[in-house]
């Protein structure tokens, strides 16, 4: 999670504008703010929390149906 927010400031720009990536600035063409989570750490986050907490009461939910709950939230 830690990289993607680090790199989401220079999402689709050069090479050259790397540096910024050394800190989390936030910005870039998502204007996020600074550490904010992008789309691809929320699905890492739901799909881990559905994988890891997919038995309740006994009774096996599938993870699948545990992660589209998360994403409707």
């Amino acid at each position: 999670l830690l990289c993607d927010s680090l790199e989401a400031a220079v999402e689709g720009q050069s090479p050259e504008s790397f540096d910024q990536a050394k800190t989390l600035r936030g910005g870039g063409k998502l204007q996020l703010k600074s550490g904010q989570f992008t789309d691809d750490d929320s699905t890492a986050l739901c799909l881990a929390i559905a994988l890891l907490g997919s038995e309740t009461d006994n009774a096996v939910i599938h993870p699948s149906t545990v992660q589209m709950n998360l994403y409707r939230r």
